[in-house]
């Protein structure tokens, strides 16, 4: 069925290909469309080719040859739009198509995308830039021909991608092209690392302008940081393997100290004769010319900015795939003491209120203050990125994790506070419940310092102004009562929440709910159960708060019922829970937190599927649904009466075909059973002699319970010890006919049949 909806749609997407080659790019007698129009018309199409999935369907034929012969033949185009329009609609085919459709192809491609990037406008370069980063991705499902060849275009390709990062000027039009510029160098370090061997400096080099971007296009900057971090990072892929884990510690070397410099200028430390002793490899990291121009808050923004640079450079270093675990370790403690020194700036110890040192290189405290919020998220991301990266090697450090984590808390303002958290749950996530005593018992207390305005209010505030004011009446002395009065807390008036105080405290309130789920689900065993009850209160408050995420709300409400206690225990608070899940407001997981609270709160086992196979003979036994046949009905019927006769072990089947067959089962057993028991009560007995004639009848029952044994022994391999006792009841009714028996035999011994050897007997 699905080879004849396969051909349909190849058709149609014939029939579309041919429609948009010969309509939107045939020769027009009348007036041809203006630009706009002409590029709204291609976008909608290339879309509409991406979304049929034309290029996937479509392999060979003269509609998809008159489509690569018209894109091409436009590239070569004196209008700079018609070659943009033309290398796009090939970017779409070479994305869309698998590599055995291109083999043939690749050759014209790769000539076509280094005619573009060497001549051609900027814009025209994007698309070809997307069209080299496919290639080169699907490089490893090519034939060895089309890999020669790739890899012996990327010599000429390459030189010119590095030149035009270099020359062209960064702002709102070019940012697309360098985003794809650091995109097909990061897919050419990860997909041909030999052959990117030889620019492994420039690429370094080529990632350098970010970090003085011309004036005012920082916002331009930003949005290029991410594929500028990723193509920095992997540089370590493009070096020869016993010199990837030193050329990539020697980046970070640079970053973290490029990063130092930058807190000697918040802090007021940097000197103009600091330059002198600075390492050469250096100044390319720290010429910026724009700086001395700029006006003093400014300055302070570029500050930020390049803060925020080499922070994501040095995320991007330490995510790289190319570097283990251990390679991170070695550069741990540097990131770490760069971090301490980082959280440690205070806007109250640096410099004067209203000037600026002479040598201009020190701000002013109050332009420090104001630049803080911005400043401090991009170090709370770097620790985060430091500890995922590290994995559990870097336990070993979590005293001095605690230590940054501890000052982070504290000098953190209140609008940074939201990234804290998030970054803090990360480093929980990573670290696990074995660094409770040292960060997760800190980072629990501070967060449910931000939930404090969930909890009930409670008296204790308004005593202490009351005693404040007694205790400055009672003083005698005029100086003393003023020595009070200054230390005593100043009373705010409190008015009514401004809008951005209730968006911040809502969104505190979030980032601190979700920090407190972090610790309950990693290591809630190790909260004390005065914190737990704590917690308990709190979210039940938060409960009832509607404002709040309800997705928030639901995931700490969860990892407070699922996270064991110090005794083990789960389901704390568990019914006012499930009444909160029962609502629509709880977010889209309750019905995930409804199933943990029932299965929590009911226990049982999970439901038991009609086997795979019936017991005695191999025949599969899969569900299916009947056609309306009367046989296989009956069939099915018949087969689902004798799995319910074997799998029902609670109580014998008397309406079965197999009736006999189950009495006689219960009898052996049963019989059996008696035997074991009474062998148990013998041992301590002295044996019994018995005549011959009782030999003989011992033998012959012993026959012919060897005999009925073979026929049973598909039933006595599926008995267990809890079936034994099931099988009681029936035992009543077989102990007669055994005492039948053996009346019968002339046995009037109550005892059971005991064969004794003639060897046990002397």
């Amino acid at each position: 069925m699905a080879a004849p909806q396969d051909d349909v749609r190849a058709t149609k997407a014939k029939n579309l290909l041919s429609s948009i080659t010969a309509l939107s790019f045939a020769q027009r007698e009348d007036e041809p469309l203006v630009d706009e129009l002409y590029q709204a018309e291609t976008a909608h199409l290339q879309q509409v080719l991406a979304d049929h999935q034309v290029f996937r369907l479509v392999v060979n034929g003269n509609a998809l040859q008159k489509f690569y012969n018209t894109m091409i033949q436009q590239t070569k185009d004196s209008a700079a739009l018609r070659q943009e329009v033309a290398m796009r609609f090939l970017a779409v085919a070479v994305e869309g198509s698998g590599m055995e459709a291109l083999d043939q192809r690749v050759p014209k491609l790769l000539d076509v995308v280094y005619h573009a990037l060497k001549h051609q406008h900027v814009s025209v370069c994007v698309p070809a830039l997307h069209i080299l980063t496919h290639l080169m991705f699907n490089l490893a499902h090519a034939t060895v021909d089309t890999r020669r060849l790739v890899v012996d275009q990327i010599g000429r390709v390459v030189p010119l991608v590095l030149h035009h990062v270099g020359d062209v000027d960064l702002n709102a039009a070019s940012a697309p092209f360098f985003i794809a510029s650091y995109e097909a160098l990061y897919v050419g370090c990860q997909s041909l690392s030999t052959t990117f061997r030889p620019f492994a400096n420039k690429i370094e080099a080529t990632c350098l302008p970010l970090l003085s971007p011309p004036a005012g296009t920082s916002d331009v900057a930003t949005s290029i940081l991410p594929a500028m971090s990723s193509c920095l990072g992997a540089v370590a892929h493009a070096t020869a393997v016993d010199a990837t884990t030193s050329t990539w510690q020697q980046i970070v070397d640079r970053v973290v100290l490029t990063l130092h410099y930058q807190l000697d200028i918040l802090g007021g430390k940097d000197k103009a004769s600091d330059g002198r002793t600075r390492p050469a490899a250096l100044k390319p990291w720290l010429k910026d010319a724009v700086m001395p121009t700029l006006p003093l808050y400014l300055q302070a923004h570029r500050l930020v900015y390049k803060v925020h640079v080499l922070t994501s450079m040095l995320a991007g270093l330490l995510s790289s795939a190319a570097i283990a675990e251990k390679d991170i370790v070695l550069v741990a403690p540097d990131v770490l003491a760069l971090l301490r020194r980082a959280f440690s700036l205070r806007a109250d110890a640096v410099g004067k209120q209203s000037a600026i040192s002479e040598d201009g290189r020190q701000l002013p405290s109050s332009v420090l203050y104001g630049s803080l919020p911005l400043l401090q998220p991009h170090f709370t991301s770097l620790l985060a990125s430091l500890v995922t990266s590290g994995g559990m090697p870097m336990f070993r450090f979590t005293s001095s994790i605690a230590k940054v984590v501890q000052l982070s808390c504290q000098a953190t303002v209140p609008s940074a506070v939201p990234a804290l958290h998030k970054a803090l749950q990360q480093v929980l996530s990573a670290l696990g419940g074995g660094a409770y005593t040292a960060v997760g018992g800190l980072v629990l207390a501070w967060s449910l310092s931000h939930l404090q305005h969930l909890a009930p209010p409670s008296s204790a505030a308004s005593v202490q102004p009351a005693k404040v004011a007694t205790a400055v009446a009672h003083q005698s002395n005029k100086k003393k009562r003023q020595r009070v009065a200054a230390e005593a807390p100043v009373e705010v008036k409190r008015t009514s929440p401004s809008i951005h105080q209730v968006h911040h405290t809502r969104a505190t309130t979030n980032a601190a709910l979700g920090t407190v789920a972090t610790v309950l689900s990693v290591c809630g065993s190790w909260v004390p159960p005065s914190d737990r009850l704590k917690i308990t209160a709190l979210v039940h408050a938060s409960q009832r708060d509607k404002t709040l995420d309800p997705s928030v709300v639901t995931k700490v409400s969860l990892a407070n019922v699922v996270a064991p206690d110090a005794q083990g225990a789960r389901g704390l608070a568990l019914p006012q829970t499930m009444q909160f899940w029962a609502r629509r407001t709880s977010g889209p997981w309750r019905e995930l937190a409804m199933n943990v609270g029932e299965s929590i709160l009911h226990p049982r086992a999970p439901p038991m599927a009609l086997g795979t196979s019936i017991s005695g003979g191999g025949e599969h036994v899969t569900p299916s649904v009947s056609g309306g046949g009367g046989g296989s009905s009956y069939a099915s019927a018949q087969q689902a009466k004798r799995l319910e006769a074997d799998m029902d072990w609670d109580q014998p089947v008397d309406e079965s075909d197999d009736v006999e067959t189950d009495g006689r089962q219960y009898t052996k057993k049963a019989k059996g059973n008696d035997e074991e028991e009474d062998e148990d009560d013998m041992d301590d007995e002295k044996p019994v002699l018995a005549d011959d004639g009782a030999e003989q009848d011992n033998e012959a029952d012993v026959a012919v319970e060897v005999a009925s044994d073979g026929d049973e022994l598909e039933y006595q391999d599926e008995a267990t010890v809890e079936n034994d006792d099931v099988v009681e009841e029936p035992t009543v009714d077989v102990a007669p006919a055994a005492n039948d028996a053996a009346d019968d035999d002339g046995d009037d011994d109550d005892f059971p049949d005991i064969v004794v050897d003639d060897d046990e007997a002397e």
